[in-house]
């Protein structure tokens, strides 16, 4: 299969994930209208626009009338399509598109119309032209936003002011609330966000110009936007593209859309957005969470309130079961997770069309073969690697046995090495980020994400960082959960050492070993627990509502520079500043407190050192 229809595929396989997902959309349009005024159609209107080739910005996009694009169907299981590579006809007729008089009005009821054929719920909102209503629109907008999947804003929504500011003062707000700054205080970053600018402007690259430039004034390069093209942009988890509505001036850059072919593109945008192996398991695993929903709320009714509280009162002690609730939700929507076969994106078929596709999606070129195959083409490479892939590295397969560079390759593999792995990563990479990737990746299974802000609060396998000027040393705390929460009075804390790993020394090629990666500011760290007893420390801090809890504090008198800070006491009286740079995931933290508890407990023995050494 060619790297074109293996994306092709798999393209359309993300895209039907990606349509049972989207739930709502929030539209911002001054001219958007219930009955819009219409005339007759006529020969001369402007083309619109079918779906693009899919691909990551720059594709070649369909404008002839004649080739008008088939709507995706997503109410067909996507498990139960045989051929992924065509997308189901759609089940009902859409209306028409109406011609409008003003090209420039958004008939509300044909776009409705259009995003209800795949189940999407659209709201709209229409900011005044000035004054405070106008203000009090855009903090519903942002507000709407919070809850919406996708938003789409017209560009020119003001008289007398430059086209675009209300958009871009939307645009602003929406990022701020989804990202704080773009960048908070914690691990995770932003949110997924697809902003569609649809107008009737026909410079369409000038706006996508005036929002790349406004969005990098005085950003970091690492936070800016970049473009994909000259019609979209893109940083980290946020797409904004810009299209054309219908009905105006014909242009031949493609982006004309009317509002029945716009929703089909937005899903695709959306999708361009989304795809990928573990991303379309995410997503597949929210759109049962959503659907199911409802049920698991009637399995939580007001019924149980009276048993639940029996079940309180009957517990000792009785603040145990505040938390009880949380445990049963999570175990219902593992339930329905696992009762609906959302592993099926990382089956091995799908990461074979994954794979295969590769070429495709990073473009053509990009991706080259390691210099250690001789003789070997990119594709060939691929087939290596679905093969270990799908068999593993320790299993020698008949493909694996056909060569023997990449036999000494894997065999490379499966020795103790350190970062050795980073080389299989970087087979299915064009930059070799692949040591990037996979420390990003052992983040992603050992520390907690916190998606809220609420202040975190000290507990089994926080790590904080005390600062001594301009070096920090790094602990982890290993207090019992049971001993971390309804705290009456000071409590000492104890915390082991995390080391930094030293520098590598040329003359030594073996890396040096860490147990986990921790996000401080905007350096990666690799820490190795030291569980020595003696190198330990012991700090005593206040409780707040029975808890130990962070304050926010600027760093350096910076109020827009803050850190999570825990105030405690070392054993000589000193107030010492701890500051909260991660929480690891309970069973790694409790498999540190094992190791601790499995060193303090070392039995000493008076024996025979014949029989110590008969025995080890």
């Amino acid at each position: 299969m060619s790297p074109q229809n293996a994306y092709k595929k798999f393209h359309i396989y993300s895209q039907g994930i990606a349509a049972e997902f989207l739930q709502s959309v929030v539209v911002v349009d001054d001219k958007a209208q219930t009955n819009p005024e219409t005339k007759k159609a006529t020969d001369d209107t402007a083309p619109t626009a079918g779906l693009s080739q899919p691909g990551r910005g720059g594709r070649k996009q369909v404008t002839a009338k004649s080739e008008l694009v088939e709507p995706i169907d997503n109410t067909a299981s996507i498990k139960q399509t045989e051929d992924l590579s065509t997308p189901p006809a759609p089940t009902e007729p859409i209306s028409p598109m109406p011609q409008l008089k003003d090209a420039e009005v958004l008939p509300i009821k044909a776009l409705n119309e259009a995003f209800a054929q795949h189940g999407i719920v659209c709201g709209f909102l229409s900011p005044a032209a000035s004054g405070t209503d106008r203000e009090e629109i855009i903090k519903r907008v942002v507000k709407s936003a919070k809850r919406a999947d996708i938003v789409i804003l017209d560009w020119k929504m003001e008289r007398g002011e430059r086209a675009g500011s209300t958009a871009l003062e939307i645009i602003d707000n929406i990022l701020k609330s989804d990202d704080g700054k773009r960048g908070n205080s914690f691990q995770s970053r932003g949110r997924l966000r697809l902003i569609v600018i649809y107008s009737q402007t026909i410079d369409l690259a000038g706006i996508a110009s005036d929002i790349y430039n406004h969005l990098n004034k005085d950003i970091k390069p690492e936070d800016s936007f970049k473009r994909l093209d000259d019609f979209s942009l893109n940083h980290e988890s946020t797409r904004i593209c810009v299209f054309r509505k219908s009905g105006g001036t014909a242009s031949k850059d493609g982006r004309t859309y009317d509002v029945n072919a716009l929703t089909d593109k937005i899903i695709d945008e959306f999708t361009l957005l989304t795809e990928g192996l573990l991303s379309n398991v995410a997503i597949e695993a929210l759109s049962a969470l959503r659907q199911n929903t409802h049920k698991i709320l009637q399995k939580f009714n007001s019924g149980l309130d009276a048993p639940y509280l029996t079940h309180r009162a009957l517990t000792n002690p009785s603040e145990e079961t505040q938390s009880h609730p949380i445990a049963l939700l999570a175990s219902e929507m593992q339930d329905v997770l696992e009762g609906n076969g959302i592993t099926d994106s990382v089956s091995p078929d799908r990461i074979k069309l994954w794979l295969r596709s590769l070429p495709e999606r990073i473009l053509p070129n990009n991706i080259t073969v390691n210099s250690k195959f001789r003789n070997m083409t990119v594709e060939n490479q691929l087939d290596f690697v679905a093969d270990a892939v799908e068999n593993g590295v320790h299993e020698p397969t008949d493909l694996s046995a056909t060569n023997s560079e990449w036999t000494t390759f894997i065999n490379k593999l499966k020795s103790p090495k350190k970062d050795e792995h980073s080389d299989f990563t970087n087979l299915m990479l064009a930059d070799m980020s692949g040591a990037s990737k996979d420390r990003e990746f052992s983040m992603l299974t050992t520390i907690r994400s916190h998606y809220t802000t609420p202040p975190p609060y000290l507990n089994l396998g926080t790590v904080i960082a005390i600062r001594k000027g301009a070096v920090s040393e790094y602990y982890v705390c290993i207090q019992p959960v049971c001993d971390c929460v309804r705290l009456e009075c000071a409590t000492r804390f104890p915390f082991l050492k995390l080391e930094l790993p030293p520098k590598p020394d040329p003359a030594k090629p073996k890396q040096p070993k860490f147990d986990f990666i921790i996000r401080d500011g905007a350096n990666l760290l690799e820490l190795k627990v030291d569980y020595k007893p003696y190198n330990m420390e012991l700090i005593s801090f206040t409780p707040d509502h029975k808890l130990i809890k962070a304050e926010q504090v600027a760093i350096e008198g910076n109020i827009d520079n803050k850190e999570w800070v825990f105030t405690g006491t070392t054993d000589s009286g000193s107030t010492i500043q701890c500051v909260w740079l991660a929480d690891l995931k309970f069973a790694h933290a409790q498999r540190i407190a094992g190791r601790f508890g499995s060193e303090i407990t070392r039995v000493g023995l008076t024996e025979s050192e014949w029989l110590r050494r008969m025995a080890g």
